[in-house]
């Protein structure tokens, strides 16, 4: 398998793309290998539903005033049986810590491309900041991942996932982009698994994304989660 393209050492992540949970968890499997003290994989967990009803909590995160009124109408009424669960306040600076890592360590990783032009404005707007933040900024964003990590598992903690969207409303149309990566910006900051569902569609007959947040390092819960969602909404469609 070819090497990815290195952005961020602190915030790269591998995800794969399935037509269903238990194929996800296999894709998974394959990518990061296992251990011969586990004894129960990802693609094991993937593949076997939970029987139990799991424990899920509904989770609006600082972004949701930028939620669609269709999207936040749908998530309202598919968590209406839900727990809410709810970030500290200060979890909002996650977003900036984020964009610090992320723009800093691209200035670095792609720095001879820059050298040689033809990257987007885009890009080059991203790179150029990132070749103006400070290392004590940097290390204060790398401290803060840890912090927020530790919140997401207090938040957790009477909880196996949180629900949440994957991103401010339906899927966009065409190419030209896949949305707003904010809904995921916090997550990969933490380094928590997460799974985004095509449950929900808006106004507009697209796809509405469901993501569900698990704790650091739990992979397998999460997933046998996931399995159960799926599973259960077949049954009531």
């Amino acid at each position: 398998m070819r090497d990815a393209l290195a952005q961020s050492r602190a915030l790269d992540t591998a995800g794969v793309f399935a037509t269903n949970v238990a194929d996800a968890g296999l894709m998974a499997q394959i990518l990061i290998g296992g251990h011969r003290s586990q004894h129960y994989t990802v693609a094991d967990a993937a593949a076997h539903v939970t029987p139990v009803e799991p424990n899920l909590a509904f989770l609006k995160t600082p972004m949701w005033g930028d939620v669609d009124y269709d999207a936040a109408k749908a998530f309202e009424d598919l968590a209406a049986t839900m727990s809410e669960a709810a970030l500290p306040d200060w979890a909002a600076k996650g977003l900036d810590w984020h964009r610090i890592i992320l723009e800093a360590d691209i200035a670095r990783s792609f720095a001879a491309e820059y050298a040689r032009d033809g990257l987007s404005p885009l890009l080059r707007a991203m790179i150029e900041r990132g070749k103006t933040h400070l290392a004590v900024d940097y290390n204060d964003a790398l401290d803060g991942s840890t912090r927020l990590r530790n919140a997401i598992h207090e938040c957790l903690s009477p909880f196996d996932a949180i629900l949440t969207p994957g991103t401010q409303g339906t899927a966009p149309r065409g190419l030209g982009s896949t949305g707003s990566p904010m809904f995921c910006s916090l997550w990969t900051l933490a380094g928590v698994p997460t799974i985004s569902l095509p449950l929900l569609k808006g106004a507009d007959g697209l796809p509405l994304g469901v993501q569900l947040v698990g704790r650091y390092g739990d992979d397998a819960r999460l997933l046998r989660t996931a399995g159960w969602l799926m599973e259960r909404a077949g049954s009531v469609r």
